[in-house]
Parts: C-alpha cells; sequence; structure tokens
C-alpha cells in the first residue's frame, strides 16, 4: 500500500476518518489507499454489530454520476445472492467529488479460500448455483456483470453472493473503469459487456474453482479435460469459443445432469432439424423453473421423489392438526375474560407470522437494547418491532437527538427541514452539523434527554417519518 497523506489530486484520505455519510454510515479508520481509492471500515449508526466497508474513487464528471446512478439501480435488486449497495454518492472535499460505494463486509472471498484450497464438488455445485441465480437476476434487468471471478464472489453466513459494484449496462462499456476484469470473453476487446461474456466468464471461474488454476486463452478448454464428469461438460460448453455456439444459463441443469444440449447457433442447423430439440428445451425450461427453489443441483428424479415425501407429509401434518383441533376443550368464551388482552398484546408484539423483513432498521432501541438483528438478504428498510418503554439514567445528558435525514450540503438540510415544519409543524424540524463532519443532519426537536428522544421518535413514525429515523447523543 503506497502512503495515504497525499493523492495525485492532492486527496488526503485519512482525512474522511469520521465522517458521516448520507443515510447513516460513519467512516472509521482507512484500511488502504493509492493515488485513485480507498477504502474505509464504517460504522453502521443504530446497528453497530453490523459489518461494513466504504470504497472511494476520485472520478469526476458526468462518469461519476453516472457511475453513483448504476449503483443506485444495483441498490434496488432483491435477490439473496446478490451482494448489493447500501449506500452510493459523491463526497465534496478539498476541491473534489470523489464518489464511494457502501458494502456489507464479506466473511471471506472464493479467491481467498481458492489461494489455499481447491473446492469439493460439494461445494462447487453450490456455486455454481448461486452464481446462476445471481446472473438470471441481472440480466433481464438490462445488466451485464462484466467482471465474473473468483474475486467477485463472496461469503456472508451460508449464503454465496456475487457482487454487483461493478455492473455495467448492457453492451455498453462501465462509466468508471474501477477494476480490470480478471477474465474476457474470447469475442470482448476491452470489456465483457453481453450476457454471453458473463456465461464464458463463469466456466473460467468455475474451472478456477475446481483446479486452483487461471484460465489463460487457447489453453482453458485443455485445463478443462482435467475435471470429472459432470463439471468438465459445464465447462467445455461455457468456454465455447464461438459466443453463438455458447451454452446459456438455462442450459445448466441439462449439462450438469449429463443431457445432451442443442446448438443454439441456427444457421448451422437446418430448420426440420431444430423442430424437436425445441419443444425439448421448452421442457427443460420449465423444469429449471420448479428446480430453481432449491439450494443446490440435484438430479430430477430425487427432486421429485424428495417433492413427493413433502406432500406426503404435509397431508398427514394437516391430518393431525385437524384431530387435536377437533379433540380440544371445549371451554365458554368467557370463561377468562381477563386473559384476552393479554393474548391480544403478544400477538400485536409477536406479528403475524413470517412478517419480518429483510434488513433491520437503523435505528437506536430506547432503552440502550441491542438493535434488530441482522438477516442477509437485501439491504430495504423495515419497521423495528415497538421498542420498550425508555429507562431514565441519572445525569443522562441533554444531548441526545431524533436524526431524521442526513444529506451533504446545508442546502438541502434546510430544504427539507423547512417542507417537514410546514407539514408537520409539531416536530419542530431543524439542521444540525455534528462536529468533525461534512454531513447536515434533519433532525426532530433540537437537544433532548434520552427519553424524550426516544417518545419523539415514535411521534415521528406515526406521523410518516423515514422507517430508518433513529436517535443519537452527540458531543456539545
Amino acid at each position: 500500500m503506497i502512503s495515504t497523506e497525499s493523492t495525485s489530486n492532492n486527496l488526503n484520505w485519512s482525512r474522511l476518518e469520521g465522517t458521516t455519510l448520507e443515510g447513516g454510515y460513519q467512516l472509521a479508520e482507512l484500511l488502504q489507499a493509492d493515488e485513485t481509492a480507498a477504502t474505509f471500515r464504517v460504522r453502521v449508526l443504530g446497528d453497530f454489530r453490523r459489518k461494513a466497508l466504504a470504497n472511494f474513487y476520485d472520478t469526476t464528471g458526468a462518469a461519476a454520476d453516472e457511475q453513483v446512478a448504476l449503483w443506485k439501480s444495483a441498490r434496488a435488486i432483491r435477490h439473496p445472492n446478490l451482494r448489493v449497495p447500501l449506500a452510493a454518492g459523491r463526497l465534496p472535499i478539498e476541491g473534489a467529488a470523489p464518489v464511494y460505494v457502501v458494502l456489507d463486509k464479506p466473511d471471506e472471498s472464493l479467491s481467498g479460500v481458492l489461494s489455499k484450497r481447491a473446492l469439493a464438488h460439494e461445494e462447487a455445485d453450490e456455486i455454481l448455483a448461486s452464481l446462476r441465480k445471481a446472473l438470471e437476476e441481472l440480466h433481464p434487468r438490462g445488466f451485464v456483470h462484466g467482471c465474473v471471478s473468483p474475486d467477485e464472489l463472496f461469503a456472508f453466513g451460508e449464503t454465496i453472493k456475487l457482487s454487483t459494484d461493478c455492473i455495467r449496462k448492457l453492451d455498453s462499456a462501465p462509466p468508471v473503469e474501477l477494476r480490470r476484469a480478471k477474465y474476457l470473453a474470447p469475442e470482448s476487446a476491452k470489456e465483457n459487456v453481453t450476457p454471453a461474456a458473463d456465461v464464458w466468464c463463469t466456466g473460467a471461474t468455475l474451472l478456477e474453482a475446481l483446479t486452483q488454476k487461471t484460465c489463460a486463452g487457447s489453453d482453458c478448454l485443455e485445463q478443462a479435460e482435467s475435471v470429472a464428469e459432470p463439471f468438465k461438460q459445464v465447462i467445455r460448453k461455457f468456454l465455447e469459443p464461438n459466443p453463438a455456439q455458447r451454452a446459456k444459463l438455462a442450459d445448466l441443469e441439462s449439462l450438469r445432469t449429463g443431457k445432451v444440449v442443442q446448438e443454439v447457433a441456427a444457421a448451422a442447423t437446418p430448420a426440420f432439424a431444430m423442430a424437436q430439440p425445441l419443444a425439448d428445451s421448452t421442457a427443460a425450461e420449465q423444469e429449471l423453473n420448479r428446480i430453481d427453489r432449491r439450494r443446490s443441483f440435484e438430479p430430477a428424479q430425487r427432486s421429485f421423489q424428495r417433492s413427493r415425501t413433502w406432500v406426503y407429509a404435509a397431508v398427514v401434518l394437516i391430518v393431525v392438526i385437524w384431530l387435536l383441533w377437533a379433540e380440544r376443550p371445549k371451554h365458554p368464551v368467557n370463561d377468562t375474560p381477563a386473559a384476552q388482552p393479554v393474548t391480544t398484546a403478544r400477538a400485536h408484539r409477536a406479528g403475524p407470522a413470517g412478517s419480518g423483513t429483510a434488513w433491520p432498521t437503523r435505528t437506536l432501541s430506547p432503552d440502550g437494547s441491542a438493535t434488530t438483528p441482522r438477516a442477509d438478504v437485501h439491504p430495504d428498510a423495515r419497521i423495528a418491532a415497538p421498542p420498550k418503554a425508555a429507562i431514565p439514567r441519572s445525569g443522562d445528558p441533554a444531548v441526545w437527538r431524533v436524526v431524521l435525514y442526513t444529506f451533504s450540503r446545508e442546502g438541502d438540510a434546510q430544504k427539507r427541514a423547512q417542507a417537514i415544519n410546514e407539514k408537520h409543524p409539531g416536530l419542530d424540524a431543524q439542521t444540525f452539523a455534528p462536529a468533525r463532519t461534512h454531513m447536515y443532519l434533519v433532525v426532530a426537536g433540537g437537544k433532548m434527554t434520552r427519553s424524550e428522544a426516544a417518545r419523539l421518535r415514535l411521534k415521528a413514525l406515526r406521523q410518516g417519518m423515514p422507517r430508518d429515523t433513529y436517535i443519537q447523543n452527540y458531543k456539545e
């Protein structure tokens, strides 16, 4: 790593430590930097147990704005196998405005694992399944990943996720070259910009995962000969040099189970010869949609037997529940009049079964207890469970605030505060700039005690304020 004291644009990255980005992401220590980029550890305000990173890139102009727009588009995608941004934007500093993207910190990367050992076949199956699902989510939306490689695959607990910070629009080069792609499809000049190129890079990634060898040019197909079936068949079809003859993601299950995949080049096959395989292809796609619900690939017959077993089990369970209900004691409704309110209150606190969403709100519980536990699907705001009553503490300084919005420009913060006061005058929205930050907060009610802030936060939520509204104490 080079010195971080200054860059070619005289940017001192270390001066950003302590800055709070829009959305409640505070930059902690600088982890690494060079002349054009830097990475920080991030504190997620209101959820300090969550681990995140912020990557900064020193770029300017329309390309920078287009890159931020791409990241924000990726953030709107909801899929368990995609590592989408938590936040993205530009941060004015020292006459520059570098772009940044905030990402969840993974447990490990596939490239890190491969530096020590090759993957077992079961692990390769899991990687291949996760990668296929991620790409099948991106391609119909008009995006191409462009950088598929072991460097872009990460483990979050039991889930494998593909990064999205280097995605680009279909048939378009990325606005900012964040990093060079490790693998380029044979038809790609400088950038991978087609779904077929992503498929080729998927084959190269699978080959590297099984052999620990980097796929290099014409040697890729020769290297694939050392791989056991069915992975050999998958890699050979995915690494086909001619994109017109290359297999598609929809062909993966057929390749995985050893079935023959029809060549896709219509020019090389008479029309009458294509009729029957096309019908088979449709059936295969229908089967793939059903199998897609499973976590890893399995032979079709085993899948059918497993599904049939679950149907039998469900029928038996329904019968048992019905018998228990029929044999329940018949108590008069008014035997326990006082028990009903308690049951209702508990049901209200617990909520309907399965109502939990993917990402906990960035709020601090008024009683100081831990925030809602992190799930692992997508950074989308959620409504937290009703907090416990605030517990007053002796000597609690009156420096607590209810944070509604975060802005990088003071004018934007003042406009938002004025709009809130016109619609909700009881919230007394104000602007506040914490010390040693470059951010401007829109807060409700000014300075107050912890218990007062907790009550005002609940009032703000009831009046439609953002779900990630949180309370925070600041040094005056």
